[in-house]
């Protein structure tokens, strides 16, 4: 999966190596999903994922002041998405 915005971190502290390592020649973040699964037990891997449609925010009601996710809410909205992800 490949990640590009000012949301995601611009390198590694005095590791150039790892930075370069992470991501691509076009300045996309290079996420590691495969190498993580392969540390996790088989009940916590990740086995699909959806990008949701937008953008979650203090104002649109899914993340609290703090910037936590507003689990009930989120799940409310997305309850399709979330539950076509399991039927397939």
């Amino acid at each position: 999966m490949l990640v590009k915005g000012p949301s995601v971190m611009v390198g590694y502290w005095n590791k150039p190596e790892q930075t370069a390592a992470a991501f691509d020649e076009d300045g996309f973040f290079q996420a590691v999903v495969d190498r993580l699964n392969d540390s996790l037990a088989r009940f916590e891997q990740v086995r699909r994922f959806s990008v949701l449609p937008v953008v979650l925010s203090i104002e649109s009601g899914h993340l609290t002041p703090t910037l936590k996710v507003k689990r009930r809410v989120v799940e409310t909205e997305f309850s399709g998405l979330i539950d076509g992800m399991y039927s397939a």
